[in-house]
């Protein structure tokens, strides 16, 4: 839009010829209050549309000081505004003299739009933090069909926004000039938001503006475990500074970048700690770290593509935003296209032949609708499904709605609040569980059945699971080891933290149907790095020897290759035949080097770095 900066000279020589030059949508005159005039005396006018934006024009008078000579113009300075409804036009014109007038029209407007903007914001961090919590109660029922809600939501979404839009049409709140927008940018906003939430999927993460996913695979294919999301999940706030920096030639202010740095390390600390989400990370693999931060990226362009159509959209409706629902309703549809179109993809990477996707999306309407023989362990549903989607869709509308009146990075900051308020935590509050199972393809549950019968006839699950199971994990007997909240898909970790110690319990997860069984449970230990050096020149202490437990837990044919001395050699392939006389082996209040008890200490880098770095007469292979 184009702003109006004018001097009108009062008198004879300034005629209404003058003010037609000026078209303003029925304007009308009104008197400027007293306060507004100084001590010159002169006459102050202001034109105001019926719209929100405000004209403010000043009249000079011909003004004589006694000697009839005319008071040279003032010069005009440039005008301040604002795109969007809210304007705030003052200061039009000075000079060096006192007693000008200065008409601020508005004058509350700035305070206003940041009181709106803060409670926007709020309303953003509650709804977030409501998004999360529904979002773990309605896996109680749909706990085996977590795609399915996805889906629910994504295509959803489109039936209810489209009429919301409707409606408003209808109502004159949208205009055909919104609804004639190119289209190209929401379908970019679509590609984005697919592209995000397939990335995120895939590394086993987090999509910004949907819901939220914690996935695990067996040991063929690298996932990032929870404990590593929060970490990565701060490149977000940074990708939103670089783009709106690049794209809408925003400059920050030190102390602006200060408060997102200390935000984002903030909820780091919080959702992070004691998850030992640095380790995390190191497991996860570099590519999977790389294609969550990709993953971020793609919804930070999103978002701040939504920013850059609402700024053009103010500009192609000469002042006038666009609904926020039209961007809701073609993005959504264009995502919910792009989503289609990635089914055969996305179901593969959560287990499901697209062959079997057809009954896999009927068993979850069933549960969803809890009727039906397929129900049995639905209860819940619909209702907190429902209070998730209603929820979730109040926080995206929320997200848009602070786009609009304030922009991509304020959103993204009061979104990344309401993680450290919903606690995400994924330490699993400091429990550990020792889990064995064994696992059966979805369409064996007969043999399931019959497996667990032969359980309760006294049989053991190890020795089960070395003959029918089709996991890895058979080799050991079944055997996972020491786990945490944050390792597992939500459906196997519900069933496993929830089971009684040596009780077994059946779930089933998208690789199929599991027996699993605790064998223990302990706090978490508390693990920490000595480097072969420090420990070398320990060793060297008898005392060293005594007061400390060494263990090694290679396999006997690397042991026979290159060992310390004082070791005890505990393979963990054989934690069968050793492990329930440990405690009797043990002091659980000393010292442990390698394994558990109260305090544990891994040799960095292993024998090789020892033989490499402390002791080259140690062997090396």
């Amino acid at each position: 839009m184009s702003a109006y900066c004018r001097r009108i000279t009062a008198g004879t020589a300034a005629s209404t010829a003058a003010m037609s030059q000026i078209q303003l949508r029925r304007a009308e005159v009104l008197q400027l209050p007293r306060e507004f005039v100084v001590t010159d005396r002169r006459r102050g006018i202001a034109l105001r549309s019926s719209s929100r934006r405000r004209w403010v024009m000043e009249a000079v008078g011909l003004r004589s000081d006694g000697g009839g000579g005319v008071e040279e113009e003032k010069k005009i300075r440039p005008c301040s505004y604002a795109v969007g409804d809210q304007r705030a036009v003052g200061n039009l014109v000075g000079g060096g003299g006192s007693g000008e007038v200065v008409a601020e029209a508005g004058g509350g407007v700035e305070g206003d739009r940041t009181v709106e903007v803060l409670v926007a914001a709020g309303v953003t961090v509650v709804l977030g933090v409501g998004n999360r919590v529904l979002y773990k109660l309605a896996l109680v029922p749909l706990k085996h069909y977590p795609f399915f809600l996805a889906q629910l939501a994504t295509f959803g979404y489109v039936i209810v926004y489209f009429s919301i839009l409707y409606l408003r049409y209808h109502a004159g709140i949208v205009t055909d000039e919104m609804l004639s927008l190119p289209k190209a940018p929401f379908l970019a906003v679509g590609l984005l938001e697919a592209l995000g939430a397939a990335a995120g999927m895939a590394a086993g993460g987090f999509n910004h503006d949907l819901m939220y996913y914690i996935c695990y695979s067996l040991p063929e294919t690298a996932i990032l475990s929870g404990a590593a999301i929060p970490i990565l999940s701060q490149s977000f706030l940074v990708w939103q500074l670089l783009l709106s920096y690049i794209f809408l030639g925003r400059r920050y202010r030190f102390n602006q970048l200060l408060g997102c740095f200390l935000v984002a390390v903030g909820v780091i600390i919080t959702v992070a700690s004691g998850s030992s989400a640095a380790g995390s990370l190191m497991e996860g693999g570099v590519f999977w770290s790389l294609l969550m931060i990709v993953s971020f990226l793609f919804q930070a362009a999103d978002t701040v593509l939504k920013e850059v159509i609402f700024l053009n959209a103010a500009q192609q409706l000469k002042g006038r935003t666009v609904d926020l629902f039209v961007v809701n309703s073609y993005g959504s549809a264009f995502q919910a296209l792009f989503i289609f179109l990635l089914l055969p993809f996305l179901s593969k990477l959560w287990g499901i032949p697209f062959y079997q996707l057809p009954n896999y999306l009927k068993d979850g309407a069933a549960c969803f609708l809890n009727n039906g023989t397929i129900s049995s362990g639905c209860n819940g549903a619909p209702l907190l499904p429902l209070l998730f989607v209603i929820v979730n869709m109040g926080f995206n509308i929320s997200l848009l709605h602070l786009i609009k009146i304030s922009s991509a990075v304020v959103s993204c900051l009061a979104s990344t609040v309401s993680a450290s308020f919903s606690g995400e935590s994924t330490s699993g509050g400091g429990k550990e569980i020792l889990v064995q199972h064994l696992l059966v393809k979805e369409d064996d549950l007969k043999l399931l059945v019959e497996l667990q019968k032969k359980i309760s006839e006294g049989e053991d699950l190890s020795d089960l699971a070395v003959e029918y199971s089709i996991c890895p994990s058979k080799e050991e007997g079944g055997m996972l080891g020491w786990v945490r909240k944050g390792q597992m898909v939500p459906e196997f970790e519900e069933a496993a933290f929830n089971a009684s110690v040596n009780k077994v319990v059946r779930c089933k997860t998208k690789f199929g149907w599991h027996l699993l069984q605790v064998l223990s449970e302990r706090e978490e230990s508390v693990l920490q790095d000595i480097q072969p050096d420090e420990l070398h020149g320990k060793m060297q202490d008898p005392c060293f020897i005594e007061a400390a437990q060494l263990i090694d837990v290679r396999e006997p044919d690397e042991v026979a290759q290159a060992s310390l001395p004082g070791f005890h050699v505990l393979p963990l392939r054989q934690f069968g035949s050793w492990g329930p006389e440990i405690t009797t082996k043990f002091d659980p209040q000393k010292d442990t080097y390698v394994l558990g008890f109260s305090r544990v200490f891994n040799v960095s880098g292993g024998i090789h770095a020892y033989a490499v770095k402390a002791d080259p007469s140690i062997p090396t292979y």
